[in-house]
């Protein structure tokens, strides 16, 4: 990950700032942002007693607000007896893209779920994004439907962070 931003786990007092991000996500994709209770249930299922995500923000030096986040959650495969990370969002402000965030975001989510054992990394794209299809398909993703659904199975997981064996993809 380039030195030019960080990652960290959002923290409850982090919710307005994550908020505002889920909400020019929303805008972006043409829905309606969270409402009041909304808000709140995301409180409780993000830093709650029973936490259903996780919430990674990305910050750029300098610059008090994130520029970027992903929030993910666990899923499981009774196939393979292993638990798959789910990247639900990812978001990076329009001023702080081309600047490598969503592929560190991403490969944070790659290293998440290699340290939890997962044996995959999906996420969706709506059909007209075009951008996050391009990033998801040149990191090695593979595109499903009209909600394009991008899984990274272990051995890209391992690929990226370098762990495992070393393949041609």
């Amino acid at each position: 990950m380039p030195d030019a931003f960080s990652i960290r786990r959002a923290e409850r007092d982090d919710a307005p700032a994550l908020f505002e991000l889920l909400r020019e996500l929303a805008l972006f994709e043409h829905l309606p942002p969270p409402d009041k209770e909304a808000r709140a249930r995301l409180l409780e299922d993000g830093w709650g007693e029973r936490k259903r995500f996780d919430a990674y923000l990305a910050f750029v030096p300098e610059y008090e607000e994130p520029a970027g986040f992903c929030l993910i959650f666990e899923t499981y495969s009774s196939f393979m007896a292993r638990p798959r990370l789910f990247i639900e969002d990812l978001y990076v402000r329009p001023d702080f893209r081309r600047r490598g965030i969503g592929t560190g975001l991403i490969k944070w989510c790659l290293a998440q779920a290699h340290e939890r054992g997962c044996s995959r990394v999906e996420c969706m794209g709506l059909d007209w994004n075009s951008s996050a299809q391009d990033l998801y398909t040149k990191l090695g993703a593979h595109q499903f439907f009209e909600w394009f659904l991008f899984r990274f199975e272990r051995r890209m997981i391992e690929h990226h962070l370098g762990v495992g064996p070393k393949r041609r993809f």
